[in-house]
């Protein structure tokens, strides 16, 4: 039996399990959902550390995508990520992103209200591609109407703003409607017609041959991650990052964005929820089980190194440092403002007190500790008492 690598880890091994038993020759070949195979990537860690700029460069030489003859990178920089941090005027309106609709969604609509009405989510509002033939059509018109402007706009939010210019290509690349191989190459020919500027060509490309690559090798790689527990966060996930009620403004916009669309982007998921869910002290597998929950394009091996590695921060070795920000992140990328940031300041603050000796131990954090030392009595107590006003309101 011929089968293409299933990338769950339980699916993989119920496969070989019953192939044994019952006697079956079975034969796993390469997933076309990736561009690179899992031998290419054991070869490559094998001498290598877990850094995902450096895999992303040898991902573009290898291909020969963006780069010269002499392996360079097309447009003098290898990631134009610094040129892609602007927050998106309130006068910006980006294109509708086109809407899909099946009847086969329709039955599976009514199914689920009926038997799964208290669920997280809402049927009513799906637009996601479902066949291979709504899939093109959604990247065709991210070609023609996005991906111009991603690149600028790629981590802005706000409190109206949905999907902005991205591409909503992760779950038709997750339930393979479509391959990456496929839409790296009608990205670059729709580029030579369009000539789209190399911060937005170059981000996009990233994150398919970069991010996504790399997070699927780190999940085969380091099977042990879900085990791991820097911080020894112990809090449940609240109801309010169900229903959106937290208080934290941008928070519960995010939330929304989840539950009425299935959807964030990679920022909102970082930056807004799993930075807060981390400030939150929230234990690492209630994080990921609300995230795999909550997303249209959630997968274990997706999901395991975007929590475990990424936003929590649970296993050092694969990134250098975990993704937390006071309210300054929030606010440089977005519109909001209000009483909301004295508890996120004071989360973040009471956060760095709490484990002041483990952030002291990490590189590029260490400065925030010195910070933290140089404050007054006064206004540490105070950053300790709006932490400890949200986690009581929020029974953590």
């Amino acid at each position: 039996m011929k089968v293409y690598r299933p990338e769950d880890r339980k699916i993989r091994n119920w496969l070989q399990k019953m192939a044994g038993k019952h006697d079956v020759k079975l034969e796993i070949q390469e997933s076309p959902m990736f561009v690179s195979s899992m031998d290419w990537n054991r070869d490559y860690f094998s001498d290598n550390r877990f850094f995902q700029l450096d895999y992303y460069k040898q991902q573009r030489k290898r291909l020969d995508i963006l780069v010269d003859e002499e392996g360079k990178p097309e447009g003098g920089k290898w990631s134009f990520d610094p040129e892609n941090r602007e927050k998106m005027p309130e006068d910006e309106e980006p294109p509708e992103i086109p809407q899909f609709d099946s009847h086969y969604v329709e039955e599976a609509q009514d199914y689920v209200e009926e038997n799964f009405s208290d669920n997280p989510g809402k049927t009513e509002n799906f637009f996601w591609p479902v066949n291979r033939k709504q899939a093109v059509e959604n990247l065709d018109d991210f070609l023609e109407n996005r991906l111009e402007k991603f690149g600028k706009y790629q981590d802005a939010f706000d409190s109206d703003l949905k999907f902005g210019y991205h591409s909503l290509l992760s779950s038709s690349l997750n339930i393979g409607l479509m391959t990456p191989e496929e839409v790296i190459e009608k990205t670059l020919e729709k580029h030579g017609e369009k000539n789209y500027p190399m911060n937005s060509l170059e981000g996009f490309v990233r994150q398919i041959i970069g991010w996504r690559e790399y997070l699927r090798a780190v999940y085969h790689l380091k099977p042990e991650m879900p085990d791991r527990d820097y911080w020894e966060n112990e809090d449940q996930i609240p109801e309010e990052l169900y229903t959106g009620e937290t208080g934290i403004t941008p928070v519960d916009d995010s939330v929304m964005n989840a539950v009425n669309n299935a959807y964030c982007h990679h920022i909102e998921r970082l930056m807004v929820l799993g930075n807060m869910m981390l400030l939150m002290e929230i234990d690492p597998d209630e994080v990921y089980r609300w995230f795999m929950e909550m997303f249209i394009d959630s997968y274990e091996w997706v999901m395991i190194p975007n929590i475990y590695g990424m936003s929590q921060y649970s296993d050092p070795e694969i990134m250098t440092k975990p993704y937390i920000s006071s309210s300054n992140y929030i606010k440089k990328m977005s519109h909001y403002s209000g009483d909301w940031e004295e508890t996120w300041d004071g989360l973040y603050w009471n956060f760095i007190s709490e484990h002041k000796e483990k952030v002291s131990e990490i590189n590029r954090m260490g400065f925030m500790t010195s910070t933290l030392e140089r404050m007054n009595e006064e206004t540490v107590e105070e950053h300790k008492e709006n932490a400890e006003k949200f986690k009581q309101n929020l029974d953590l």
